[in-house]
């Protein structure tokens, strides 16, 4: 597999967007998507502030639910045969992809 992401993802794209019902600022929402052989993937990470609430999905399919209210988020998954994963430093989100930053 080559090392460059580049090279293996097309049409990258991120987004953050706040998601809360009544607060909207108390829920957001990170989403990665790019194509990766033809196929789309969209990676999405919905936070909860109140809660401490991280749910995880991958073509909108739970990948984990978990409730963190002091320790930082960190999920690692697989792409077909890429290694993926979703690391949390202070109030930010990396997607990892082959240990490279998206």
């Amino acid at each position: 597999m080559s090392t460059n992401l580049e090279d293996l993802l097309k049409n990258t794209e991120y987004q953050e967007k706040y998601i809360g019902e009544r607060i909207k600022q108390t829920k957001i929402s990170y989403i990665w998507k790019f194509d990766y052989e033809y196929i789309t993937y969209t990676v999405e990470l919905h936070c909860s502030k109140l809660s401490g609430k991280y749910r995880l999905y991958l073509n909108k399919q739970l990948l984990k639910e978990i409730v963190e209210l002091f320790q930082p988020f960190n999920h690692q998954f697989n792409i077909n045969d890429m290694k993926c994963m979703v690391i949390q430093y202070g109030s930010k989100f990396d997607f990892r992809i082959e240990n490279q930053s998206f």
